[in-house]
């Protein structure tokens, strides 16, 4: 994936090298919580070298459960 594909969502600050992991093995509810009431509710930070992309509602879960657009696939995990 390009480095700028998630560059329109956004992240805290990081920390050369290990990004957010700190702040995540530090306090990762408060890590959490801060991103939300600066970013708002969808947010991306980097741990071990990765993105990830948060989303923190509950209508964020429920599309990610229930995938209604199919773009969420478990067969890579599974192995199915």
């Amino acid at each position: 994936m390009p480095k700028d594909t998630l560059d329109h969502i956004p992240a805290p600050r990081q920390t050369p090298i290990v990004g957010n992991t700190l702040d995540l093995v530090r306090d990762a509810f408060g890590l959490h919580m801060d991103c939300v009431s600066r970013l708002g509710e969808v947010y991306r930070i980097s741990m071990f070298g990765r993105w990830h992309v948060c989303l923190a509602s509950a209508d964020g879960t429920e599309l990610i459960l229930q995938d209604p657009d199919r773009n969420f696939s478990a067969a890579g995990g599974w192995g199915s």
